[in-house]
């Protein structure tokens, strides 16, 4: 048993690793709260709302090997972490609205969210939840809301930058570990950007008081904070992040629909899905799934997916569209495959890189490697090595130079790829897994490997 590396700013509770398993300590100063929450009705109506994770209570199998301070342990259900610098526009709205509607929920029952950290919420069969049971303490008329400065650079500022300046703005997650201050929000806008009463209130305004009373702390009580006023300032926030909405196109969200024939692609579908049956694959990978229009049918085959590409209207796509199939399966996620997610944080590892998170038996590489190794200089043996320490089987794609892909790639660089062979590729990644199977693709000199260790 240990302590999670994340887990230490909490003290009423913390994350521990048990035999395997991610298990949450509830120490002896949150009884009060866990016991409201679970005996009055709150948690069977967040959870009857989809919008919390559900548990097991564990704490006799754990009790001997846990301190005095001890009073229960709970076993969450699974969920694979990611973080909001990985999310596209809607899943982050998505997660404000949820935090919203738990804080509606929760004051119905006299209690009130401590912290609104998009860090708490998580993505689980295709739904925003809450994965932090001890987010809620006791409502004390007259006390301010906490965690509205923190909703408000967790997600009201942050999705404005997506919609109104950039999106790739919610990189800036990954530098500002407890949210996008307001401060950079108010400069980052433009003046036009400022007109709505909502962002005036919510950005300009309180990042002005919020100077104003720094010098009193975080713990100054203002009169008008009752749960009335608590109320229609949730209402508030929820009809102006629903008001938000980003519209975007690039060069790569309609790949599949555009520059790929039907016939290559369902054949493509087809030789992929029977690559994944031969060594019984459950959990994937899908590293540069574009709009994942392949990784949607291997959800809908029954595959967990995790979907990822560096395209965020890609991946905007793909998450949009896995809502509206109704796929729970699938985990769309922004992804740089050159550059992905590192651990940061305190002592660089309060958060974990992406590949410390996910945990899947197969991954997938289509139609990636011709610009890992020609538009981005990488090896094929580093390519090999990286996947070889992150999965034990893998799928991958062969596009040789004669492909019309590879030959645009060329135009603007010098070819010096001669070592860009099949026979090249063949060899380096067979220095690491076992070749099983190869297809060659229909009307195409491109190959699909697969490979295991």
């Amino acid at each position: 048993m240990k302590i999670h590396k994340s887990s230490f700013k909490d003290p009423n509770g913390s994350v521990i690793e048990f035999k395997g398993a991610i298990v949450r300590v509830i120490k002896n100063n949150y009884v009060k709260e866990y016991d409201h929450l679970m005996s009055s009705g709150l948690f069977h109506d967040l959870r009857s709302s989809n919008l919390i994770i559900d548990h097991q209570e564990i704490g006799e199998e754990i009790k001997s090997e846990l301190k005095s301070d001890f009073y229960k342990a709970i076993k969450p259900s699974v969920v694979t972490i990611s973080y909001p610098s990985e999310w596209t526009f809607s899943q982050l709205k998505d997660a404000a609205i949820a935090t919203l509607k738990i804080q509606q929920i929760a004051i119905k029952y006299k209690m009130i969210l401590k912290d609104c950290s998009a860090y708490n919420i998580q993505f689980y069969k295709g739904r925003a939840v809450l994965i932090d049971t001890l987010s809620f303490r006791f409502y004390i008329e007259g006390e301010p809301w906490m965690a509205y400065r923190q909703f408000c650079e967790h997600f009201f500022g942050p999705l404005l930058l997506i919609s109104k300046v950039d999106a790739g703005l919610s990189a800036l997650f990954n530098a500002f570990i407890d949210g996008i201050p307001l401060e950079l929000v108010n400069k980052l806008l433009k003046r036009r950007n400022k007109v709505s009463l909502g962002v005036l209130l919510h950005i300009v305004l309180h990042t002005r008081s919020k100077i104003k009373y720094k010098s009193k702390g975080h713990h100054a009580t203002y009169k008008s904070f009752n749960a009335d006023y608590i109320k229609r300032l949730t209402e508030d926030l929820l009809s102006q992040v629903l008001k938000i909405e980003w519209n975007a196109v690039s060069n790569w969200s309609l790949y599949y629909k555009e520059d790929v024939s039907d016939a290559y692609l369902h054949f493509k579908i087809k030789t992929v899905s029977d690559l994944l049956l031969i060594h019984n694959a459950k959990k994937i990978l899908d590293f540069g799934a574009n709009d994942g229009t392949i990784s949607r049918h291997l959800g809908g085959l029954g595959f967990e997916v995790i979907a990822t590409d560096s395209d965020q209207v890609s991946v905007e796509r793909n998450y949009l569209m896995c809502k509206r199939e109704g796929l729970t399966s699938i985990l769309p996620l922004v992804i740089d495959a050159i550059n992905p997610t590192p651990s940061f944080g305190w002592a660089n590892s309060e958060r974990q890189s992406f590949f410390e998170r996910i945990e899947v038996d197969t991954v997938l590489a289509l139609a990636l490697i011709h610009h890992l190794v020609i538009f981005y200089n990488i090896p094929f043996y580093k390519i090999a090595i990286h996947f070889a320490s992150v999965t034990s089987n893998l799928i991958i794609e062969f596009v040789p130079k004669s492909d019309p892909m590879v030959q645009t790639l060329l135009q603007s660089k010098e070819d010096i790829y001669d070592d860009y062979t099949r026979d090249n590729f063949e060899l380096e990644f067979s220095r690491h897994f076992k070749l099983i199977k190869k297809v060659e693709m229909t009307n195409s000199e491109r190959l699909i490997y697969l490979f295991t260790k």
